[in-house]
């Protein structure tokens, strides 16, 4: 087996939350008095890296803990309302019976990511969750000393190019989906593997 782990983004890689994070920015924009979007610039974002969204929203460095804040209570009170793409459920019962270490390492909070996942949670064998917006590589690192696996013995497997970036600074190989946050275009040719549906998650490491 190439990969003995896998390290997943959550939202936009196993959920399904972007409609409802479109839906929130305009109260977010009010709230913390950030830069207007209109829908045709959220496309066009959505092929950005996320420092670059960051700055034509006017996000200030101070602001990203409470924006961050504001975003994980808000979807708290949301995640009944959520689910998981198609197919997900599935392909991570598929991993965990073929015996692959399965972690998840979001900047959600894990009550969030545990209610969403619903019956499929104790899949996970570890969480690594409340990230800050640009720190996911301190927690791959965390998961790696955890499950006991060396970089290229796993991969990562995210929809935004800042999980891209997390990836490369501990060495891991990344795999992206093509139905998340950052456009595929964007995100696919940059990636060791790409995946259209999360049934090739288990092709690739059957």
């Amino acid at each position: 087996m190439r990969y003995r782990g896998v390290i997943f983004d959550f939202d936009g890689t196993l959920a399904d939350t972007f409609g409802w994070f479109k839906a929130a920015v305009p109260g977010m924009i009010a709230r913390h008095r950030l830069n207007p979007v209109t829908d045709a610039e959220i496309h066009a974002l959505r092929g950005a890296h996320g420092r670059e969204v960051m700055m034509r929203l006017g996000v200030r460095p101070w602001q990203l803990p409470f924006i961050a804040s504001d975003m994980r209570r808000r979807m708290a009170q949301d995640a009944h309302t959520m689910g998981l793409f198609p197919g997900v459920a599935e392909a991570l019962a598929a991993l965990h019976a073929k015996g692959v270490a399965l972690a998840v390492v979001s900047s959600n909070a894990e009550g969030v990511v545990r209610t969403v996942l619903a019956d499929t949670q104790g899949l996970i064998d570890h969480y690594a969750c409340g990230a800050a917006a640009f720190g996911k590589d301190a927690h791959f690192r965390r998961v790696l000393a955890k499950a006991r696996l060396k970089p290229d013995e796993a991969i990562a497997i995210g929809d935004e190019l800042r999980d891209l970036d997390a990836a490369r600074a501990v060495g891991l190989a990344f795999g992206a989906v093509q139905w998340g946050y950052t456009r595929a275009d964007a995100l696919c040719a940059k990636a060791d593997h790409a995946f259209a549906h999360p049934a090739d998650w288990v092709s690739l490491l059957g």
